[in-house]
């Protein structure tokens, strides 16, 4: 069996196990860098030095195209998430029948450091929720200078509260709505993104001010 069909049925194995399409799309991408890389070859052929060519390559020779433009190095994180898919695909292997020795128990987890996140401070909250309300000063030969409130700025403060508050990240922020938010207990349910078996739902508390940010952009959606 060639590397790729091996990889297809591995994919399609977890994805009828429960695995969220996040994490299928993560290991599809994770694979696919050892499919092209060796260029298809048979799955039973593949050696520990293969992949340990695949590994120096990937670290010290790889240059991902990114939309940005920017050339380094893929980040710590996403060599785990490499390694961690190799893994998982080669254990499938052998439990599967598909190959009688794992080529990659060789190869070390990739170490990294968590680039540390500061919080914002107070004033930094404040001038987000400024911006979000108001547009630029405006300066006439007229009259005086003056700014006016944007018309989306319920909608954008309410946003802004909510990941301030909570500390989740954007793409999880866009799905909630409004029948996510309990106003009685100030808490959010935040909903994993497929049907993984590992991603459950969660309830994250909110202050008042969030709580008035929120009800102020229903109130307006609801006139």
């Amino acid at each position: 069996m060639r590397l790729n069909k091996a990889v297809d049925l591995f994919l399609l194995t977890i994805k009828s196990n429960g695995f969220s399409k996040e994490t299928v799309k993560l290991y599809q991408w994770s694979l696919d860098f050892i499919i092209n890389k060796l260029e298809k070859p048979e799955l039973a052929s593949i050696t520990p030095d293969d992949l340990t060519t695949f590994w120096n390559w990937i670290r010290n020779e790889y240059t991902p195209k990114r939309q940005n433009k920017r050339i380094e190095p893929l980040a710590g994180r996403s060599l785990e998430n490499l390694w961690t898919a190799e893994r998982s695909f080669f254990k499938w292997c052998i439990e599967s029948g598909k190959l009688n020795k794992r080529p990659d128990l060789h190869i070390k987890k990739p170490e990294y450091s968590e680039r540390e996140i500061l919080p914002l401070t107070r004033e930094e909250v404040e001038r987000l929720l400024e911006a979000a309300k108001y547009t630029k000063i405006a300066n006439t030969t007229n009259r005086k200078a003056f700014k006016m409130k944007r018309p989306t700025f319920k909608r954008d403060v309410a946003i802004i509260s909510v990941l301030v508050d909570t500390g989740c990240r954007v793409s999880k922020c866009a799905r909630i709505t409004l029948d996510d938010i309990d106003f009685e207990n100030l808490e959010i349910s935040i909903k994993p993104f497929g049907t993984g078996g590992k991603t459950k739902t969660r309830k994250i508390p909110i202050g008042r001010n969030t709580k008035l940010a929120l009800l102020e952009y229903k109130f307006e959606r609801e006139e």
